[in-house]
């Protein structure tokens, strides 16, 4: 055990080397990004009205969300009771039909479908 440690020890400090150089390699990105963010700041400091926009922006999502669920739960109270049916189907074709064999351009007697339970009303 005591030898495990003394081994981890040196791969800690080996990596502990390694972030220190990586540091000094990144010298210059760093002395940007501190003036970037000084410069940032400035422009915040003498244009604070800036600080606003995030903050309308998810005011407006957020009354925009309300309006569209105040929409939505009124057009789903409109539904009658017993519009649509709630029972399980054992197939496919029976809760939604059968399609036509024909194109949308074909017209005749062979060109039937049978509405499903699902979608014999209006507006399927």
């Amino acid at each position: 055990m005591r030898e495990a440690l003394w081994y981890s020890s040196f791969v800690v400090w080996a990596l502990g080397i390694v972030w220190i150089i990586l540091i000094i390699c990144m010298a210059g990105r760093i002395k940007l990004a501190i003036a970037l963010n000084k410069v940032a700041a400035q422009f915040l400091s003498t244009n604070p009205s800036t600080l606003i926009i995030p903050v309308l922006q998810a005011l407006i999502g957020i009354i925009w969300c309300i309006v569209w669920l105040y929409s939505v739960s009124f057009l789903i109270s409109q539904v009658p009771e017993g519009y649509t049916p709630k029972q399980a189907f054992a197939t496919y074709a029976e809760a939604y039909g059968t399609e036509s064999p024909c194109s949308i351009y074909e017209f005749g007697d062979h060109c039937t479908a049978s509405p499903g339970k699902c979608t014999d009303k209006w507006p399927t």
